[in-house]
Order: C-alpha cells, then structure tokens, then sequence
C-alpha cells in the first residue's frame, strides 16, 4: 500500500519536468532523488523530495560526515543557525555524524504551487550553499566560532546565489544534477548527471 499521495506527486513531478529537473522516482517509498552542485568545497549535492500523504519534505544530504569528537560543536553552531531560521532548519544525526538541511511544506488537502514548490526546493540549495562549507569544515576540524554567533562566520561563496528575504537572488548559475547513493527511507537509485541551468 502506498503511504504517499499520487496527486501531490504528480503535482511536484510536473513542476521539475517543467523546470527541467531530471530526477528518478521510487513508487514503493514515495521518494524522488534528485540533485545540484555547489561551486563551492561541498560540490555535487543529493537532493531528496520525501513525499506524504498530507506534506512532501525537501532534504539535501551533504556527502560528508561530522567526526564523532566534533559532533557537539556542530550541533551548536547547528542550533545557532537554527535559532535565526524562519523556514527549514539543518539536522545532525548523533549516531554517524550525517548532516543535512530539512524544508517541510504542508499541504493538507492543497495543491502547492509552483512558487511553493520552487521556494521549498531552491531555498534548500541556497542555505546549503550559505552554511555548508561552515558546516562541513567544523565537521572535519574543530574549529572556533567567532563570538559563538554564526553570523560572524565568513560565508562568503563563488558566484553564487544568497538568500535575502526568502528570495533567491544572484546571476545564473548552471546546476548540475548529481549522482545520489544515500538512503533516506529506504534504497534510492542513482540520478543521470544532467546540466541544467538556473533562471534568477
């Protein structure tokens, strides 16, 4: 039994067919795999669109792991950040250090619209972008956090977009597709590498 619905589904699948997404779905968990690449130390990026009966989550995974002596440092500057977001928030799991940014959209008996899903997904790839090489270099080395406060870590990025008022803005940036072979609910098939470009 399917425990997603097939018209939020299609609904998604419509907006990233239109928007030239290439992405690969499995019928069994409602999961669509998908990606982008950072012009940045994180690179290719699996991105995942986690499918409900009543909701659909967007998650971006990282390809790398916080060590286990560096774990509660990340979880602070993790909470700091958090504790500023308006939409989505990052995750850590304890257990293998994987770290990911989590955007959940409620549809409850609505069709999300195309602004909707567009935000959900490219709000995602832009708060990655924004925080993840913070995150993936306290991951890997213990690091300080000046004044404890995130906003005073440098995030500045190579010719890429930022977040201003929930608004992606910047010049175009070609995305390429990447490869995914992270579980969420269950296996997911790898994605083609396919570029695609980004309208701003």
């Amino acid at each position: 039994m399917k425990n997603y619905s097939e018209q939020l589904y299609q609904r998604i699948a419509e907006f990233l067919d239109e928007d030239g997404w290439k992405y690969r779905f499995r019928e069994d968990n409602g999961i669509i795999c998908s990606g982008f690449q950072l012009e940045n130390a994180l690179g290719a990026v699996p991105l995942f669109v986690d499918v409900r009966s009543d909701k659909y989550i967007v998650f971006a995974v990282p390809r790398v792991k916080c060590e286990p002596e560096n774990r509660f440092e990340l979880a602070e500057f993790l909470t700091r950040i958090n504790y500023r977001m308006i939409f989505g928030d990052f995750e850590m799991d304890f257990s293998d250090g994987e770290v990911r940014f989590r955007f959940p959209v409620d549809c409850d008996g609505e069709t999300p619209s195309d602004a909707m899903i567009k935000r959900s997904i490219f709000m995602t790839a832009a708060m990655m972008n924004t925080y993840g090489v913070q995150n993936v270099t306290c991951a890997s080395t213990s690091v300080s956090i000046p004044n404890r406060n995130p906003a005073n870590v440098n995030t500045a990025r190579n010719a890429m977009p930022r977040m201003i008022s929930g608004t992606i803005i910047g010049r175009s940036a070609s995305v390429s597709i990447a490869p995914c072979s992270l579980n969420l609910r269950a296996d997911i098939p790898t994605a083609p590498s396919v570029p695609i470009t980004i309208e701003m």
